[in-house]
């Protein structure tokens, strides 16, 4: 049916409507090999015991309406920046050392997202009907036989990622897709390009090998599918004891992901940020948790899919193993001992996410300084070189580069109060504070603009010092930090985002955690063999617990 609205219009209102984002794809496009995937999945078993994934309808659109032409699909963020404590292997002590922390996938800490997506996706429906006699529509939200995923790539939603979820640009993977099906003919959007490249982070960190290859996972060794659809009363050894506080679904492989690291944001949906109850439980609580308090702690909310029996069951696995194949019951570990007693943290990338803003004003002066700016994918490459290998390629004078760099500083200033920390980031350094270690940043940032962002995130009695210094000089400013406080190497250790930082640890004697959410890239970092390599802020207390117990 010729559309009497434009697809321009139809993107308006379920913008006003609170979507993130919407596409539009067309029916008539070619599907034969996403069926063909998808068949081929089935074929191998991957589906497990989710035998809707193989009804009919999925490979066939006009199954589920026979007089589709189009498709309106619209992602919806669900990201808050609340943080699960961390979950670490047996050997703690204390009243907590009976029962560790149970873990939460983010879709299922708020209400229920598809009473969310219904009633959004319901007026949307209702409102295109009305503009003309004859419009047919009807909606999905992981509720009927759709192939939601190829459809939002085909939309330009954004891409099929390796590990089977969908990325945005804008949000990483932290978004709940729907659909309408109607039979307007719209004008589509072009399809998204993929953007993992290389990167096999989801595949390296999945503890059960569900990822077989890219973009195929086998259902059956995934801890979201048993930890949710599994209805057997006992869960299978090999998910048992990987379980790794996993009660509810599963973030490994989201939260190790570069795009959610650097582009989650926190959505602002209120009915999404977590039950009070959601975001630390405890096995032990879970273990033990009655059909009434189930019933009460999980009203309007998607984890009521996972049965009384079946949570007790998934919290009785972690206590049995865990995770690593040590049983017994899961402690919160009493963290730390003695022996690194200062933390050095870079800023730029390590503490703050200033990527975007830096890459902004670096494109602004490329201009006055006569080299080459830089797009987004173009950084993703920039990512796997070194500082010197950068300058080669942009092409810069290298006498230009003092003066380039004190501009570049200057301008930052006006943007520190648009500047987040990473997620997570400002948690951990409390935690580690309570924890009795000497926290300081060394940055070759301007000391002003990290004070004035420290101060704004209501850090300013977090840090112990503050030390400045040059682009290619960190390693200096860390010695004379060393020598006038007359502090053993021994106990610092330095965190950091950069080839350099390493370079710069090394120099100086110093341990170093780089971190892979900032500017370079893991395989960079992991090339110039930092003490420790990290994918997450979580994963900082429990390298500081194992080297202190060392």
């Amino acid at each position: 049916m010729e559309s009497p609205i434009s697809s321009i219009l139809v993107k308006q209102k379920s913008l006003e409507l609170g979507f993130h984002k919407v596409g539009i794809a067309l029916v008539d496009e070619g599907t034969d090999e996403e069926t063909q995937r998808l068949q081929a999945w089935l074929d191998k078993g991957y589906q497990a015991d989710m035998g809707w994934m193989a009804n009919p309808k999925r490979l066939d659109i006009c199954a589920a309406m026979p007089e589709v032409k189009s498709l309106i699909c619209v992602a919806i963020n669900y990201y808050t920046p609340h943080q699960r404590p961390p979950h670490l292997p047996l050997g703690g002590e204390g009243e907590d050392a009976a029962g560790g922390y149970a873990k939460i996938s983010r879709y299922g800490w708020g209400r229920d997202y598809h009473k969310i997506l219904h009633k959004k996706l319901k007026v949307l429906t209702n409102w295109l009907r009305s503009q003309g006699e004859g419009i047919e529509a009807r909606y999905y939200a992981d509720t009927g036989p759709i192939q939601d995923k190829v459809w939002a790539q085909r939309a330009g939603i954004g891409w099929i990622a390796k590990n089977g979820n969908v990325i945005s640009r804008e949000y990483g993977s932290w978004v709940f897709l729907g659909e309408v099906l109607t039979n307007l003919e719209l004008v589509p959007d072009a399809g998204h390009t993929q953007h993992c490249g290389s990167c096999t982070r989801c595949i390296d960190a999945c503890p059960t090998g569900a990822i077989v290859e890219p973009f195929v996972v086998d259902a059956d060794r995934c801890i979201a599918y048993h930890t949710i659809e599994n209805r057997a009363e006992k869960l299978p050894d090999a998910i048992a004891s990987n379980l790794q506080g996993w009660v509810a679904g599963c973030d490994i492989c989201q939260d190790v992901c570069p795009w959610n690291q650097r582009f989650a944001k926190a959505t602002n949906i209120a009915e999404f940020e977590p039950y009070p109850e959601n975001i630390a439980p405890t096995l032990a609580e879970l273990a033990e948790i009655s059909d009434e308090e189930w019933n009460r702690r999980f009203t309007a909310s998607a984890l009521r899919r996972i049965k009384p029996e079946m949570l007790r069951r998934n919290a009785r696995g972690n206590q049995l193993t865990d995770g690593i194949g040590n049983i017994g019951v899961i402690p919160i570990p009493n963290f730390f001992s003695s022996m690194i007693k200062v933390i050095v943290f870079d800023f730029d990338g390590t503490l703050a996410d200033t990527i975007d803003v830096l890459l902004s004003i670096t494109n602004r002066l490329s201009v006055e300084f006569g080299f080459k700016s830089a797009t987004k994918e173009e950084l993703a490459q920039l990512s796997n070189l070194t500082p010197w290998q950068i300058l080669r390629y942009s092409g810069i004078s290298i006498f230009k580069l003092p003066l380039l760099i004190r501009k570049l500083k200057a301008e930052l200033r006006s943007e520190i109060p648009n500047i987040q920390l990473f997620p997570g980031i400002k948690e951990i350094l409390l935690e580690l504070k309570n924890s009795g270690f000497q926290l300081g940043i060394i940055t070759s940032n301007s000391r002003e603009n990290v004070l004035d962002s420290i101060q704004k995130n209501g850090l300013q009695d977090t840090f112990d010092f503050i030390y400045s210094g040059t682009t290619f000089g960190k390693h200096k400013v860390i010695n004379r930090w060393l020598k006038e406080h007359k502090i053993n190497p021994e106990k610092v250790i330095y965190v950091g985002d950069e080839i350099r930082d390493i370079e710069a640890a090394r120099k100086t004697q110093l341990k170093v955690i780089a971190v892979c959410w900032g500017f370079n890239s893991r395989e960079a970092l992991a090339a110039y063999n930092p003490d420790f390599l990290i994918e997450s802020p979580q994963e900082l207390i429990a390298v500081l617990n194992n080297l202190n117990e060392l």
